[in-house]
């Protein structure tokens, strides 16, 4: 007779096995009724299945049956063929046109007739839109795409922005049962849309209809990353490929490297067969980042979550999404609930609020539509969990099987953003040099220039040349004095070298001069050094200034007439490849050290991200004492007149620096205009536990990202403290991985002559 311990392996084991065969049968069954492994289409993901399955290889449009059409074709119908998708162009960059916010930024989802209906997911959508916390506005920025004329009819009842999709000879009008042919075809039938979306210059994020919005998503999306995905089981202890993601919700930038991610995702579906574009992009992600480069993030399901993991924070809840769960009826009905449970929560007073203990109702018909258990009980696994792992493991062994000898249709190497970019540096270096320079110290300053022009177009295009894929382009400030061997400048640089994996982001630095003998030493160890004259004619910036002097105050705001400048290199184009696209600059004060990439702490819900002397936990309170030092503009119209707005307020407060008077002035920056007079931005502060200066340390090296020396005056001062911590530095990644995860590995500061 079997111990309880022996017949629970045993039963996992039957579980296991009958999972393996009930995956073989299937993927053998649809392969041979589809006459084999088929590896032909072109079209892309919808909608959002978070349960790993396969299904009968949909047999769509190929090149052979396109050809044999287009052949079959009078000249008239060819024409008019062209003529209408030359139409639908036009009509979809008008439509973008009008959805899109300054920033360039678009919401999309997609419906068919079934989740259009009135009282079905549509409505649900829309609903929490009007019941988040000022996410309203949002509305007017959304693009729904309808998948039949029922669906686009239904949307023109109930929203100003829809698109029909159309493809050809499929009806998309019902629901559709998970994983059937119908299913992949509507999953399948956006990401070419999306593509061109990209192309056309335009951000997106893309969300399945099947979710509730609370708050804004803008603000936990980083504006570093290519892809940011949400995700169905989050871990920051992973790493961060290493979480599995859920393509039911992603925002993309339109980039060049971006448009090849998409492209790669639809080259990779035949490679697949029967797998919905989450699982696909599941088996790729790392291809994108090994061959493309692109930066994928997951966002954590404490913010976006899902039926498949959630937490009863309603406090940080951001969505929620009903993955893990098959049937539209089911979708509807949980999340109902969790609509109903919103309004609750929000109707609570802020006391009540802080007291906790508010949780979501427990979404159990969809986790039932799934056969869900908990995960683990003191038996091991349930039988259901490990059916799947079978499941799933038979599956990716018979798919690496069965297209291991295949012919992938992987990008073209000319395609690649690598490739471009080396096109394109090779074509500047064969420009024309600039002639009639006045002066041997203007030719050095202008090396980068690649014709003619005043300065504005040399810094332009100097700030163009150094800026990453997005345009962002990475700027700081040096004289004489911090441009010296073995001062501040040497310094910084090393901090990029000794960092984690941000070496790269040099190339990318633009260092301003603020006098030929900078300009000499930056051009002796740097590629993008630009030559700043003062204002105020035969001013000297090349020494140390003693702090609030007039000569450092005209040095400080010198870089801010510079940062003004750099806010109106915005482009009106539409193109990811257009030379005059949106930029967006990162301003930084030498006296600092990088460690990691800060530029993960700074989100696309702002304008203005700056670096804090002391954060009270906000990101958005503008009570925080802001740290101009280390500052993220985007560059829009609305930020120039922002730049302009703080230059005109020195006059204001005579004596006073730049940072002052920011500070100063924050609250009317953020105000509308119709508030007093304001501009209306965005300001957002980042925690000084990662981008951290001596006013206020971060003490834990595992989240530091930069340290800057704050709260300290002095050249040698500076230096001094700055080579301390990159000492520290230095000793912290020196131990093992475990040790440095203890954290309790801290900063020494020996002999320090700095404020900590």
């Amino acid at each position: 007779m079997m111990m309880g311990g022996q017949q629970s392996a045993l039963n996992q084991l039957v579980s296991f096995l009958l999972g393996v065969s009930a995956a073989a049968v299937l993927i053998f069954f649809f392969s041979s009724a589809g006459g084999g492994w088929s590896t032909t289409t072109d079209l892309s993901s919808w909608a959002n299945g978070t349960v790993a399955a396969t299904a009968k290889e949909t047999n769509l449009t190929s090149t052979a049956a396109h050809v044999k059409e287009k052949a079959n074709l009078t000249n008239s119908q060819a024409a008019a063929a062209e003529a209408a998708k030359e139409e639908e162009e036009k009509e979809l960059e008008k439509l973008l046109a009008a959805v899109a916010d300054e920033h360039k930024n678009i919401i999309m989802t997609s419906v068919n007739e079934a989740w259009a209906a009135p009282g079905s997911l549509l409505d649900l959508f829309l609903e929490g839109f009007r019941a988040g916390e000022g996410i309203a506005r949002f509305v007017d920025h959304l693009l729904i795409v309808a998948l039949d004329d029922g669906a686009f009819r239904r949307c023109r009842d109930v929203h100003p922005h829809c698109y029909r999709l159309a493809v050809a000879g499929r009806n998309f009008t019902d629901e559709k049962v998970f994983m059937s042919e119908d299913y992949l075809d509507l999953v399948w039938s956006k990401v070419k849309l999306q593509q061109r979306i990209l192309e056309l210059g335009y951000n997106f994020l893309f969300t399945d209809c099947d979710m509730v919005l609370f708050r804004d998503p803008f603000r936990h999306i980083a504006v570093y990353a290519d892809m940011s995905t949400s995700s169905d089981d989050y871990s920051a202890a992973r790493a961060p490929l290493d979480n599995p993601l859920n393509t039911g919700l992603y925002y993309v930038k339109a980039t060049s490297q971006s448009v090849e991610m998409l492209r790669y995702w639809q080259a990779a579906r035949p490679r697949f067969p029967g797998a919905h574009d989450q699982a696909v992009f599941g088996h790729i992600k790392h291809e994108l980042v090994a061959k493309l480069r692109a930066r994928i993030e997951p966002l954590d399901t404490l913010y976006f979550g899902g039926f498949c993991e959630y937490h009863d924070d309603l406090a940080r809840a951001v969505t929620m999404h009903a993955d893990c769960c098959v049937g539209l009826d089911t979708k509807v009905h949980d999340l109902t609930d969790i609509a109903a449970d919103w309004k609750n929560y929000t109707g609570m007073s802020p006391e009540e609020r802080k007291k906790g203990g508010f949780k979501w109702t427990y979404p159990t018909r969809c986790r039932n539509s799934i056969g869900w258990r908990m995960a683990s009980s003191k038996n091991g696994l349930s039988p259901v969990v490990v059916f799947l792992l079978g499941a799933a493991s038979a599956t990716a062994l018979i798919v690496f099987v069965f297209t291991s000898t295949a012919s992938p249709a992987w990008p073209t190497p000319e395609a690649t953003p690598a490739t471009r970019q080396e096109k394109k540096a090779a074509a500047v270096a064969c420009a024309p040099r600039a002639k009639g320079i006045d002066s041997e110290t203007r030719r050095a300053a202008r090396t980068n220039q690649t014709g003619g022009g005043d300065d504005d177009d040399e810094f332009a295009r100097m700030v163009r040349r150094a800026a990453m894929e997005d345009r962002t382009v990475i700027m700081t400030s040096v004289n004489e004095a911090w441009a010296a061997p073995g001062s501040l400048m040497d310094s910084f640089l090393e901090s990029f070298r000794v960092g984690e994996n941000i070496s790269h982001f040099v190339e990318h630095i633009v260092v301003v001069a603020m006098d030929e003998g900078a300009l000499r030493r930056c051009r002796a160890i740097h590629p993008h050094c630009y030559l700043l004259l003062p204002e105020v004619a035969g001013l000297d910036l090349s020494g140390a200034k003693s702090y609030m002097t007039k000569d450092y105050l005209d040095l400080v705001w010198s870089k801010l007439k510079l940062q003004q400048r750099a806010s109106m290199i915005v482009g009106e184009t539409r193109g990811v490849d257009d030379e005059e696209h949106d930029a967006r600059w990162h301003w930084q004060d030498v006296d600092l050290a990088w460690f990691r990439n800060p530029m993960v702490h700074i989100t696309a819900a702002a304008d203005i991200t700056t670096s804090s002397d002391f954060y009270f936990g906000d990101p958005d309170d503008l009570g925080n004492y802001p740290n101009t030092g280390f500052i993220y503009f985007k560059a829009t119209p609305r930020n120039a007149r922002a730049m302009a707005y703080w230059h005109a307020a020195r006059r204001r407060f005579p004596g006073e620096h730049d940072q002052f008077v920011f500070n100063e002035i924050k609250r009317e920056l953020a105000a509308g205009a119709g508030e007093g007079g304001g501009v209306g931005v965005r300001i957002r502060f980042i925690d000084t536990a990662a981008v951290s200066g001596f006013c206020q340390l971060g003490r834990d090296l595992n989240r530091i990202a930069t340290v800057h020396m704050t709260c300290c005056i002095g050249l040698e001062n500076k230096l001094h403290d700055l080579r301390n911590v990159i000492r520290d530095w230095r000793r912290y990644v020196a131990r093992p991985r475990w040790e440095r995860q203890m954290g309790k590995i801290g900063w020494t500061f020996e002999g320090g002559k700095c404020i900590h």
